[in-house]
């Protein structure tokens, strides 16, 4: 009985704490937060009792089983449904994708090929896109208008140079490498990648001062002097033959260069290093085609790069066993470098080999009546070695023999006639 008592007033107990409302976590909550926004009021669930008829074991049917009570936590908001949305299904246009620095540089490659349609398209593409850009404005210009009415009718005339480009020659004249475009048709070009070294151009104003042009050739052709004189060809070279020396190169300039490009060409000879050596030559040899000098030198290293061509092939017939062939090969060594030592070695060596095969050859031809070939075999010793004088009583003897058989036969066919 006190066990039933005791079980109903644990029930109430819990009951009441379940379902009254606690005000002290609110209140802390709104000390500790200050502005923040007020958290929702906690909701409790109340427990939920068995009302099935059946009663656990060992308890009375009056006393109802309490479920424990559920987390106290509040519950989070219900987020609201994200839609995805699918792809979105288009045909790419490059002319839109394409950022204004893409257009410029499409731009200027279809100007550079004479292309105006396909360059402007580019060009009107920018200006939607930066409607302020100054390059494009100008590019429009030179396509759309005659270039006369920008430039003026006023020029003095320019003869291009090795490395000269229609936009360097606008930077240097027109300070603007842009106006390209407006510089060929200015000079009737309708392809401005085409330009030919020694063309004489049209460049709109006045022919800038001279000696500003002078003092910064002769900087350029002072420092270089001072290189080659301490023997430094390749800082030479390199100071002549750049971008901004060239803008300046003069008789003077271009003179020193091929000089300095012959000096390094010894370097390397000595050095037995003969492609580096052509290739400098070469170069050489582009600046100024007609150096009689320069080709004499070029031609004689292609002539030992050959030379060492042929040695290679001569030294393979040597360990081949082929003596004949490589006794070819040696002389045409020779021929092109008579101070060449391992085949004057080798010549020496297998020379006479060779003329006593060719003999032999000779004799056996000799004794097997082929007269002919034995009158070849003999004069290729004789080739080889005049003074064989076994050579020379044979071959006389399979001529004579070859006249005997002729005059046999002639007399034959004038009987038989």
């Amino acid at each position: 009985m006190n066990c039933r008592f005791a079980t109903l007033a644990c029930i109430l107990i819990i009951t009441v704490m379940a379902c009254g409302s606690s005000p002290a976590p609110i209140a802390i909550a709104k000390k500790a937060s200050g502005n923040a926004p007020q958290p929702r009021p906690v909701r409790t669930t109340p427990p939920i009792v068995n009302s099935s008829p059946r009663n656990t074991p060992g308890s009375s049917p009056d006393v109802a089983i309490a479920r424990p009570l559920e987390s106290t936590r509040p519950e989070p908001d219900p987020k609201p449904a994200v839609t995805v949305p699918g792809p979105i299904m288009h045909t790419p246009s490059t002319e839109f994708e394409l950022s204004p620095r893409d257009h410029l540089e499409r731009a200027i490659a279809a100007l550079q090929q004479g292309q105006e349609s396909k360059a402007r398209k580019h060009v009107l593409a920018i200006q939607r896109l930066n409607p302020g850009d100054s390059v494009a404005k100008s590019l429009l210009m030179q396509i759309d208008d005659p270039p006369v009415s920008y430039f003026g009718r006023k020029f003095f005339n320019y003869k291009t140079r090795s490395g000269d480009s229609l936009s360097d020659i606008s930077l240097k004249f027109l300070n603007d490498r842009f106006m390209f475009y407006g510089l060929a048709k200015y000079n009737r070009i309708n392809d401005p990648r085409k330009l030919r070294v020694g063309q004489v151009l049209r460049i709109p104003g006045n022919r800038p001062p001279r000696v500003v042009a002078e003092n910064r050739g002769n900087h350029f052709y002072r420092k270089a002097k001072s290189y080659f004189d301490q023997g430094r060809y390749p800082d030479v070279i390199a100071l002549l033959d750049s971008r901004d020396a060239r803008k300046y190169r003069d008789e003077q300039s271009t003179d020193l260069l091929v000089v300095a490009y012959s000096e390094q060409a010894k370097v390397y000879l000595e050095k037995a290093d003969l492609i580096k050596a052509e290739t400098v030559l070469e170069e050489a040899i582009r600046i100024q085609p007609n150096n009689k000098k320069i080709n004499a030198s070029l031609k004689k290293i292609r002539a030992k790069l050959n030379v060492g061509k042929i040695w290679e092939k001569a030294d393979q017939e040597i360990q081949s066993g082929n003596l004949t062939q490589a006794y070819i090969h040696l002389r045409q060594v020779l021929d092109l470098d008579p101070h060449h030592e391992l085949a004057k070695k080798q010549f020496t060596k297998i020379r006479p080999l060779v003329i006593d095969t060719a003999y032999r050859e000779c004799m056996m031809a000799y004794k097997r009546h082929e007269f002919e070939e034995a009158v070849n075999l003999c004069g290729k010793v004789l080739s080889i070695e005049p003074d064989h004088e076994l050579a020379k009583l044979h071959k006389a003897r399979a001529e004579e023999i070859l006249d005997k058989l002729k005059t046999m036969g002639n007399n034959s066919r004038s009987q038989v006639d």
